[in-house]
């Protein structure tokens, strides 16, 4: 759900005028959804451990630093070919990986499935 929110809402926020602050709102509620999987995914990780604080904090590592590259060098090229692109192209890589992760789920259905 998440994902599709994301998705649509990248593809037209490029070209949004008097509905921009809507689809904004939108692009907020997606990502509010994302960071509740990823807490919930480090409750679960850090779930019955010892040092659970530097456990959280190793996890966050990655994901803060993916975070700031991205946004590095998304900046970066915005600022050379525009922001329309930017949009599209970020729409488009979300479109793929989502067909890849939903490859790789039915890869990992299959694998389950006795013979």
């Amino acid at each position: 759900m998440q994902s599709s929110i994301a998705l649509f809402v990248s593809a037209l926020l490029a070209y949004s005028n008097l509905y921009f602050l809507g689809l904004f709102l939108a692009l907020a509620v997606a990502e509010g959804l994302g960071m509740g999987f990823f807490e919930s995914i480090i409750a679960k990780a850090t779930k019955n451990r010892n040092a659970v604080s530097v456990d959280i904090g190793l996890l966050h590592v990655p994901m803060r630093l993916a975070e700031f590259i991205s946004l590095l060098y998304a900046g970066i090229i915005t600022e050379s070919v525009g922001y329309v692109p930017m949009f599209v192209f970020s729409g488009i890589f979300l479109r793929s990986s989502l067909f890849l992760q939903c490859i790789r789920s039915e890869i990992s259905e299959k694998a389950m499935l006795p013979n």
